[in-house]
């Protein structure tokens, strides 16, 4: 059976002057443990564990998880409701500059009527929109364009560095006129967007309205953009 702590130190031969620094810490040090373990019978024998926090901890956790839930559900919200409006203008660069002229380019089966619409492609393509304004302008000044010329020179007026809103406009009124039933609704698109970008919101939500409505291949597009111009 191990010896009382004061029968340990009774058997220590200790020196008669008094304890140095470090051996009065090392002896409170012995000391606190015996306490500690005593202290820790006792509770054991009163049905008092140490481990009590845990058993508290588990009981608090339900509560945790629900405060953790509301908590996700605030910063969702905040997220939803907070959270701050499509920019209309944002959306009109986004969506002009994903338009494609090449596609509406059509050719007619005459040879150098082709050969210069396939340069004007081509200078499209390497992003020169004057080049290729200049060169779709010969067919509008000497009224052989066809609606694929001015759904073309639309375009590159809405992506040219200067855009020309209002040309735009025009060109797409000019292929509207054609009654192209191939191009209603991306006219409706087109001209949607020149006249969001020249500040005409109504004019544009008007255009746009149709795609929306009729279900249309622009239909979630239109619908974006009308609720950012509204």
């Amino acid at each position: 059976m191990k010896a009382p702590l004061r029968e340990q130190l009774r058997a220590q031969s200790l020196p008669e002057d008094e304890l140095s620094e470090a051996e009065q810490q090392l002896l409170r040090a012995v000391l606190d443990q015996e306490l500690q373990a005593k202290w820790a019978q006792a509770l054991a024998e009163k049905g008092v564990h140490r481990d009590a926090p845990k058993s508290r901890l588990r009981m608090l956790r339900p509560w945790l998880a629900v405060a953790a839930t509301i908590l996700l559900l605030a910063v969702a919200g905040w997220w939803f409701w907070g959270s701050p409006a499509p920019d209309g203008n944002q959306l009109l660069a986004d969506e002009i500059g994903q338009l494609d002229a090449v596609s509406s380019v059509e050719r007619s089966g005459n040879t150098q009527a082709d050969s210069l619409r396939n340069r004007i492609a081509t200078a499209y393509s390497n992003d020169s929109l004057q080049k290729a304004l200049s060169g779709i302008s010969v067919f509008i000044i000497d009224g052989t364009a066809t609606v694929e010329d001015y759904v073309f020179a639309g375009i590159c007026y809405l992506q040219s560095p200067e855009p020309d809103y209002a040309a735009a406009i025009n060109a797409f009124l000019e292929a509207r006129k054609f009654n192209s039933g191939r191009y209603n609704d991306d006219l409706y698109w087109y001209l949607g967007l020149a006249y969001g970008a020249n500040g005409e919101k109504e004019k544009a939500i008007e255009e746009l309205r149709p795609l929306v409505t009729g279900g249309k291949r622009k239909a979630s597009e239109a619908a974006a953009l009308i609720e950012a111009l509204d």
